[in-house]
């Protein structure tokens, strides 16, 4: 709601303004594809942390380097190569979240708690793309960019200061055995 909305609303007009065009909005965009990629493949070969929530933490905040870059107004292989960072930290983190998610939450409640986290996760973003518009038109499309991103990096640098995520207690809601969710007992 807070950069993925306002980067894809107000992106392709930043692009077109200052960028060079379409040209260079498919560069960026094409960019954060391929960090994506590269952020699902490279946590695919990697083994599953010891405490996944820190490190799907850690990643929030460099998912706010294309919103920054836009908002500063950086050159366009600056901007094309933080939106393969945002790419490759949001591609780690939807494997590592899923993978948490998986190993964490019994079987027999992942489907609504999978459900409810969407619903939280994506809830919100037709909110973000309705008011980008406007908002970027009211205070600048560059400042509103670099405000929310840096709020956002803030927060989330702050988030991971959280003592359950440093520690790893609190993150598991189920026994495991040997990477698998234990077997009912009844």
């Amino acid at each position: 709601m807070v950069i993925l909305a306002p980067a894809a609303v107000l992106g392709p007009a930043i692009a077109n303004r200052y960028l060079g065009g379409r040209l260079a909005w498919g560069i960026i965009r094409s960019s954060l594809s391929l960090g994506a990629v590269a952020g699902q493949l490279t946590a695919g070969r990697i083994s599953p942390p010891a405490r996944p929530a820190l490190r799907i933490a850690w990643l929030m905040p460099i998912m706010t380097a294309q919103a920054l870059a836009l908002g500063l107004g950086a050159p366009l292989a600056a901007v094309a190569a933080a939106a393969m960072i945002t790419g490759l930290a949001i591609g780690l983190q939807a494997v590592l979240f899923q993978t948490a998610m998986q190993t964490s939450i019994s079987p027999e409640t992942l489907a609504r708690v999978t459900a409810f986290d969407l619903l939280g996760s994506e809830g919100g973003q037709p909110i973000g793309y309705a008011l980008a518009g406007p908002l970027g038109n009211a205070i600048g499309p560059r400042t509103y960019l670099t405000y929310s991103a840096t709020g956002i990096f803030i927060a989330a640098s702050a988030f991971t200061l959280l003592r359950p995520l440093r520690t790893g207690t609190g993150t598991t809601s189920h026994p495991q055995t040997n990477g698998e969710p234990a077997a009912n007992e009844n």
